[in-house]
């Protein structure tokens, strides 16, 4: 049932406003998109095209990890690269 009882979010950006709406659900995916079983270190190849697709199955937003370190006790390096600039 769709909740209809709050106040619509304010307006900030086009990303943002894409994402939230008030009364309704929306899906990301967190990057990296693929498995990698066999590395700490994930392939990032066709991430774009990944991502394109997601948007065009519906998702409404990308997340990264925001500590782009190895951590080798962690298991995995997860996100290399600085995420601001990654999603840029």
């Amino acid at each position: 049932m769709r909740d209809d009882t709050h106040s619509p979010f304010e307006q900030i950006n086009p990303g943002f406003d894409s994402t939230f709406r008030a009364g309704r659900l929306s899906l990301g995916l967190v990057v990296p998109i693929t498995a990698y079983p066999d590395s700490p270190v994930p392939d990032i190849t066709g991430h774009l095209a990944r991502v394109q697709r997601a948007e065009a199955l519906g998702f409404r937003a990308v997340w990264l990890r925001d500590v782009p370190f190895d951590v080798p006790s962690f298991g995995d390096a997860g996100q290399l690269y600085d995420p601001f600039t990654y999603l840029g």
